[in-house]
């Protein structure tokens, strides 16, 4: 799971801040990324699984450079729950309770994405990210279904999330 590389040649060509996130499960893995040129980390399955991760990550590198993903996904009840490793388990945590918890440990940021919608070029789910920026104090960054600019203003116009993510719109246009 090294893309050391890629982040080293990426972060020399362009002048943007660079979030690298995937596999990074220990103090030293997310000192290697930032070292490679990475501004931000994003984690998720670590935090889930480690909280006593995000608090040392906090600590020694910066809440601004601390991203906690949360990848969300709606039950047949209707709760949200957060899921792990790239959408596959199911955390069992409520995403409003959890979304509270990280930001307690002091990280910097949120990035929420939609397992439901992520890649269906479906718009993003409004009403679960809304409700998320509405209960935190931190950033939140949207990700996960979004095909056209129509997609991207209307969640802005709808909620008070501070970024957006995407990938599909900018690599599949249609």
């Amino acid at each position: 799971n090294s893309l050391h590389d890629i982040i080293e040649k990426t972060s020399k060509k362009i002048y943007i801040p660079i979030t690298v996130g995937g596999g990074l499960r220990t103090i030293e893995d997310i000192s290697s990324v930032l070292r490679c040129g990475a501004d931000k980390v994003a984690i998720n399955t670590e935090a889930v699984n480690n909280k006593s991760f995000i608090k040392q990550s906090v600590e020694k590198f910066g809440s601004s450079t601390i991203v906690i993903e949360i990848q969300i996904k709606k039950q047949l009840n209707g709760n949200y729950v957060a899921f792990t490793d790239n959408g596959r388990n199911n955390s069992g945590l409520d995403v409003f309770e959890w979304a509270k918890c990280v930001e307690s440990l002091g990280v910097g940021e949120l990035l929420i994405t939609s397992i439901d919608r992520d890649g269906t070029g479906l718009g993003f789910d409004i009403n679960i990210i809304d409700e998320i920026s509405k209960n935190v104090k931190i950033p939140v960054i949207a990700s996960g279904g979004a095909s056209k600019n129509e997609d991207i203003i209307s969640l802005c116009n709808k909620t008070n999330i501070d970024g957006v993510a995407l990938a599909s719109m900018l690599h599949y246009p249609l």
